[in-house]
């Protein structure tokens, strides 16, 4: 079986509900390296990010106005159908980027 990999990022908006924003393909191992989540609003708000329903930061310490979180020392995989979720406080100004590769067995 041969693997190839690429680098892989997901990135936007965080809202209020929790959002689905990968489901991991067929033959395919997401290897999450780092996420960061930024907060625009004017008060500190809290951000939530799932994998697979399990919480890798949960919905708990807001991150202060005008500040980031990042985690840039991880190594998470993610295998086939699991999936990364994340949520937001408010439904605007505060974005996420996680980052990672793909791990495709084929």
């Amino acid at each position: 079986m041969a693997k190839t990999y690429s680098d892989q990022v997901y990135s936007g908006t965080l809202t209020t509900s929790s959002v689905t924003v990968a489901t991991i393909a067929a033959s395919t191992t997401f290897i999450m390296k780092g996420f960061c989540i930024s907060n625009a609003n004017a008060a500190d708000k809290k951000a939530e990010l799932l994998i697979d329903d399990i919480r890798i930061l949960p919905y708990v310490t807001p991150i202060p106005t005008g500040d980031s979180l990042i985690r840039s020392d991880l190594n998470i995989p993610v295998e086939t159908t699991k999936t990364i979720k994340v949520k937001g406080e408010v439904a605007s100004d505060m974005d996420f980027y996680i980052w990672g590769v793909n791990e495709v067995v084929s």
